[in-house]
């Protein structure tokens, strides 16, 4: 979750309020019930698909450790794309997504978060992920990118 400073830097440019007036922190009240909500989805459907797969590995009575190449195969580009990600990519402009290989770094980042779910959910080890993707700019549709100029420091 972004700091308290970098969400009252993102209403300050978005909409221009004083961070004291009723209409900031209406913005600032609602943009972490979305963050909020956002994290709980993105962590349920990375919890799914970990399910899944050992549902599929307790069928198969495999019991061996998992690989990287396993979590490669079973969370392949097109899963993070059409399934993982898929609500969030809609509002970015894809072409310079792929261009930018954004999609590369993120594909890495939902794989690592899907390991660290996979052998026990670890919030600490999820937040050093922030390395991987901390440089992206993810460049929005409209074009005004105005989250990636924010700092998360």
């Amino acid at each position: 979750m972004p700091s308290n400073e970098t969400i009252e830097e993102l209403i300050t440019k978005i909409f221009n309020y004083d961070l004291n007036s009723n209409n900031a922190e209406e913005v600032i009240f609602y943009f972490k019930r979305i963050l909020t909500d956002f994290y709980s989805k993105f962590n349920k459907k990375i919890n799914t698909k970990v399910n899944e797969l050992k549902e599929i590995q307790r069928r198969k009575e495999q019991t061996t450790v998992l690989t990287k190449l396993d979590i490669e195969d079973f969370i392949s580009s097109e899963v993070v794309k059409r399934i993982v990600l898929y609500k969030y990519l809609k509002g970015t402009n894809k072409t310079k997504l792929k261009k930018c290989d954004i999609i590369e770094q993120l594909i890495l980042f939902i794989r690592e978060v899907f390991r660290i779910h996979y052998a026990s959910y670890n919030t600490k080890a999820i937040i050093k992920l922030n390395s991987f993707i901390r440089d992206c700019k993810v460049p929005s549709r409209s074009d005004k990118n105005i989250s990636s100029r924010l700092s998360l420091e």
